[in-house]
């Protein structure tokens, strides 16, 4: 077994050992370098993939050219728009990104589909997979439409600032991450800072009230 499978094996620790034989007797091996793409809005779905290691993203490009990330596929996890492309033969509606160096197994949608009909270790796989993603996802819909940028932004920024209390990360990464526009998201960065919350630099934000975002949520 080369070292990729390995790999999968690691992320794979519950799957069962003659299904997992089954699994690497059909899956491929591929590395990809960060930035590259996996699928645009309008290809045909063709193969399924498993995460080895790195991270890839989905998301939408409005008309506008306004970016908005949907989810991100991690180590050991399926992407959900691929599951449900191949399970009712559409294509994408969504670009897939690799955010950094990916290794992944790959699956050709007839084998997909064999391995859905005719193992129930993978099925179960599969459909957890997908259940899981869908509901991480329904959640940042839900917070999306329900919550208001500055709380979103709030939380944002006590959850992704480092030990110094910076984010090295520019409005604009910000507002796709969040789902919004970066002139609202300078805006309310504006306000935190006329309020003390933060300190604005180029490049760079400083948590100076961690109680003061708090309080937001």
């Amino acid at each position: 077994m080369n070292d990729k499978f390995k790999t999968l094996r690691a992320v794979l620790p519950n799957y069962p050992d003659v299904a997992f034989e089954r699994l690497v007797s059909l899956a491929q091996p591929i590395t990809l370098p960060k930035d590259a793409s996996l699928f645009a809005p309008g290809d045909s779905c063709k193969q399924a993939f498993i995460l080895v290691s790195g991270v890839a993203r989905v998301e939408v490009v409005s008309k506008a050219g306004r970016e908005v990330i949907l989810y991100r596929v991690e180590p050991g996890q399926t992407c959900l728009m691929t599951t449900a492309c191949l399970s009712s033969d559409t294509n994408y509606s969504a670009y897939g990104i690799t955010e950094t160096e990916v290794e992944a197994m790959i699956l050709s949608k007839p084998d997909f589909l064999t391995l859905i009909d005719r193992c129930p270790v993978f099925r179960q796989f599969i459909l957890g997979s997908y259940g899981a993603r869908f509901a991480e996802f329904m959640v940042f819909v839900e917070e999306m439409l329900l919550q208001r940028v500055d709380v979103r932004l709030a939380r944002h920024l006590l959850q992704h600032r480092g030990e110094d209390g910076t984010l090295k990360q520019t409005h604009q990464h910000i507002a796709t991450e969040l789902g919004s526009a970066r002139e609202v998201i300078s805006r309310v960065l504006k306000e935190f800072e006329n309020k003390g919350y933060v300190k604005l630099s180029r490049g760079k934000i400083e948590v100076v009230s961690a109680g003061g975002l708090a309080q937001l949520g």
